[in-house]
């Protein structure tokens, strides 16, 4: 079982995702944030496999918050879902297991849930 947090400041967008990950039997969501900062606090007591994790957010980035996360975690990883994409390399900079472009494909979903799978 694959435990996962979702991270995205907009709600409609982490309700999309958690929808296309609740079809994985695998997959068990253990915490979903609009706020990066608490996420970044819970994450650290949840203990997840695997974090979900949008670009373009206020306060705390994706970018920064994935190298604060991976610091404390090396085992951890990170996939980030975002609309943007020109943070591509500076995602695998910071040694993502994948990156997403929104809209979600279901296909495109399925290829990340069977990496981190493996």
């Amino acid at each position: 079982m694959m435990r996962v947090v979702l991270v995205d400041d907009e709600q409609p967008a982490l309700n999309e995702l958690a929808y296309h990950l609740n079809q994985y039997e695998q997959v068990r969501m253990i915490g979903q944030f609009t706020d990066p900062l608490l996420a970044l606090k819970e994450i650290d007591r949840l203990m997840p496999d695997v974090v979900f994790l949008d670009i373009d957010m206020p306060v705390l980035n994706g970018l920064s918050m994935a190298a604060e996360l991976l610091e404390k975690k090396k085992d951890l990883s990170v996939v980030f879902v975002t609309a943007y994409q020109h943070y591509a390399l500076q995602a695998f900079d910071v040694n993502a297991v994948d990156y997403i472009v929104k809209p979600i494909r279901s296909n495109r979903l399925k290829q990340t849930v069977e990496k981190l799978l493996k």
